[in-house]
């Protein structure tokens, strides 16, 4: 019996029974996982997740929602891409691991942050929401950061002085009026009024906290445009395959 599959045809069929196969079953493992976490994600939401970060944090977007459904996609039509270009299993499969890892690397810090528009805030410093507060080796501040609003994926939090530029050190005397760092007791709590006034200081020279961030609520929004993003460059792998298979292994 003669072979009559041709290598686009049998191509075609791979990328489309396995490729979606990977992806069906990516998609459905998260999905459980969604499920199974959903409790500590909506306490996370709600400012009470304690340790756990919040779903939308780059930590734990990857694993949640259907955007692994994408990335199985993306990474398998990657492989047979440079498969079939390599021609060497083992240099395919280093090389596939070394991209994916890449690409996983920089679409949470580069991509992510800018698929929509974030939010961006000024706030007033005040004690009330001190999140940490950090010196040098000598004892000079040099940075503070505010609570973020629930379950938000903060890219920036930094202070900013009257005229709305940020500051790289803080006034020394802010030693004063903070908590001290973590495992540092260089200087006692301050008591009511002191701390008062030295944020009220702090208030009429200008100074606030600029924070950039993702909301909790664009969870799924971030979810649907990156699982698309991965989709569109299967698609694009997909055609490079076929179009690979017919003019150069013809």
């Amino acid at each position: 019996m003669s072979q009559t599959v041709t290598r686009t045809r049998w191509l075609v069929t791979k990328l489309g029974v396995v490729g979606v196969t990977a992806a069906a079953v990516a998609g459905l493992l998260s999905l459980a996982v969604t499920w199974w976490a959903d409790p500590i994600d909506t306490a996370a939401s709600a400012g009470g997740g304690g340790p756990f970060p919040a779903r939308v944090s780059p930590l734990v977007f990857g694993a949640r929602g259907i955007v692994p459904a994408g990335y199985a996609a993306f990474a398998f039509v990657l492989g047979v891409a440079l498969g079939i270009v390599l021609r060497r299993t083992v240099t395919t499969m280093a090389l596939t691991s070394a991209v994916f890892i890449a690409v996983q690397i920089a679409v949470p810090f580069t991509v992510r942050p800018h698929v929509l528009p974030p939010v961006q805030q000024t706030v007033t410093i005040d004690r009330t929401n001190i999140k940490s507060f950090r010196t040098d080796s000598s004892g000079q501040p040099r940075r503070l950061t505010v609570s973020s609003p629930p379950g938000a994926w903060v890219t920036a939090n930094q202070t900013v002085d009257a005229n709305g530029r940020a500051v790289a050190t803080l006034p020394s005397w802010l030693t004063d009026c903070m908590p001290p760092p973590p495992g540092r007791r260089t200087h006692p709590r301050p008591d009511g009024p002191a701390a008062r006034a030295c944020f009220a200081k702090l208030n009429d020279l200008g100074y606030e906290q600029s924070l950039t961030y993702q909301p909790a609520d664009r969870f799924w929004a971030l979810q649907w445009a990156e699982t698309m993003t991965f989709l569109v460059l299967s698609a694009l792998l997909t055609g490079f395959c076929l179009w690979w298979t017919r003019h150069r292994l013809s």
